[in-house]
């Protein structure tokens, strides 16, 4: 989550329900499409990456209700769909990481949104730290409590300087989502980290993936084929 007073919003389903939508396409139709090399945890903040507005923003005292106060961004939603029915993830875990001062709002709209139809997120990612203070706490928590190293990790957050600048050092793979999780990023991390890995080198821990870089990727890999 990054505080700000700009309007930093993404596209989001505003007029979509809490309900997941029916007939989503996965992103990965097969198995064989996935990166061969994929992280044993994937870990998501919430504010400005998997949902807007932001918790903090909400200044009613009731409850924020999942769909019509708060909404999933179209990316976020296709990408926990593939999550929750993707069979290529059965070797992975999903978790979230979240700051907000607004826990028991966040673990309501957790249960109330859906990935697909009959699982709600709060099923969907199991491994929960919502709570204020550093995310670096965080993951700590996480690796005791799934045992799974910071290398076989990728982090989403919308805050480059302060989360992702302090989980990246260290040595998670994270990926910059300004203005919400998207389908583009999402791909755009898995491919870096099977390269990365691919390559049995832990040097490359820590490396963070933007919209930019993996523009800069893709255009060195059509300039090969020209």
């Amino acid at each position: 989550m990054a505080r700000s007073s700009s309007k930093r919003r993404g596209k989001s389903s505003r007029k979509a329900s809490k309900k997941a939508p029916k007939n989503l396409e996965l992103i990965y139709p097969t198995v064989e499409s996935m990166p061969k090399i994929r992280p044993k945890l994937l870990v998501f903040d919430l504010d400005n990456t998997l949902w807007t507005p932001e918790l903090y923003q909400i200044r009613q005292k009731n409850i924020p209700k999942a769909g019509s106060d708060i909404w999933l961004f179209d990316g976020a939603q296709t990408i926990v769909h593939d999550l929750a029915r993707n069979p290529g993830w059965e070797g992975t875990s999903f978790a979230i990481a979240s700051r907000t001062n607004k826990a028991d709002w966040a673990e309501n709209l957790l249960r109330k949104f859906e990935a697909c139809s009959g699982t709600s997120l709060s099923t969907l990612f199991p491994h929960k730290q919502i709570v204020t203070g550093s995310k670096r706490k965080h993951f700590e928590n996480l690796k005791a409590k799934t045992n799974i190293p910071f290398s076989e990790m990728i982090f989403y957050d919308d805050d480059m300087h302060l989360n992702i600048g302090e989980i990246s050092s260290m040595g998670v793979l994270c990926c910059h989502c300004p203005q919400g999780m998207t389908v583009d990023l999402f791909k755009g991390s898995l491919e870096k980290f099977n390269k990365l890995k691919s390559n049995s080198d832990d040097a490359w821990m820590g490396a963070i993936v933007t919209k930019e870089t993996i523009w800069e990727e893709d255009n060195f890999q059509n300039q090969r084929f020209l």
